[in-house]
């Protein structure tokens, strides 16, 4: 079998094939009104390492913006000889405006005694702050002679920066099409 250490300077040192990778997985939090939520990425290694190993993270903006919908971290994480998961938490910020679902990355770089394994994840904000449409019923008089129009007011319950579109049908009930 093939020897999977090497030596340097007399000390027995892990190489490539011997060192544990570094995944990490994609969260997926709801922003909530007010307040904030915790992205958590959990960070681990394949398998434990006799040697510490670090590697350096750092969050940004996608269609998601610091600052603004949550806050830009950046540092360093250290496993301890035998540590396998560590977790980065992102503070994310909760509003009260409709928007679409955003994301915002957390990236790997430099790692030492260990290799990328996955180098870049996405962290996912679900926002919570739905548009709903509303109708109201109406009443109209029917009349003699001629059409009288029943007019339906759809309401939406805030304003949204997007264009808003439904699907609408009549049915019969004690009316029937055509004849009232």
């Amino acid at each position: 079998p093939a020897n999977t250490w090497g030596t340097w300077w007399g000390r027995v040192t892990p190489t490539a094939a011997t060192l544990p990778l570094l995944l990490m997985d994609e969260p997926t939090v709801t922003e909530g009104d007010f307040g904030t939520t915790n992205a958590l990425f959990t960070v681990r290694l394949t398998h434990t390492n006799s040697l510490p190993v670090t590697v350096e993270f750092a969050t940004a903006n996608l269609t998601a913006q610091a600052g603004t919908d949550y806050t830009a971290t950046n540092g360093m994480l250290t496993f301890a000889p035998g540590e396998t998961n560590k977790s980065i938490t992102v503070t994310v910020f909760g509003d009260l405006l409709e928007e679409t679902n955003e994301a915002f990355s957390l990236t790997l770089n430099n790692p030492t005694n260990a290799t990328l394994g996955i180098s870049f994840a996405l962290g996912r904000i679900i926002d919570d702050d739905p548009v709903q449409i509303s109708i109201a019923d109406v009443s109209v008089i029917e009349g003699d002679l001629g059409m009288t129009n029943a007019l339906f007011t759809v309401r939406l319950s805030k304003s949204f920066h997007l264009p808003v579109s439904v699907d609408f049908a009549t049915a019969d009930g004690s009316a029937v099409a055509g004849s009232d």
